[in-house]
């Protein structure tokens, strides 16, 4: 089963649950033994943390848009 993509590569976001402020910078896929790649509804952000460069991967529902108030 395919997700609807919720957020787009270079979106802010950042957790429901708090956090920094996060990139998206990729969607993940699985790769079937024929066809094309579905969509899992998980993304992979990036951000950094003292001067360092991380990343993880969330499920796009934990995620929301940066809020900019």
């Amino acid at each position: 089963m395919t997700m609807e993509k919720k957020f787009a590569i270079g979106d802010s976001v950042e957790l429901k649950s708090g956090g920094p402020t996060m990139t998206v910078t990729k969607h993940i896929g699985t790769v079937p033994f024929s066809g094309p790649s579905q969509y899992t509804g998980t993304v992979e952000c990036s951000w950094f943390f003292d001067h360092e460069l991380k990343k993880a991967n969330f499920p796009q529902d934990s995620l929301e848009l940066e809020n900019l108030d």
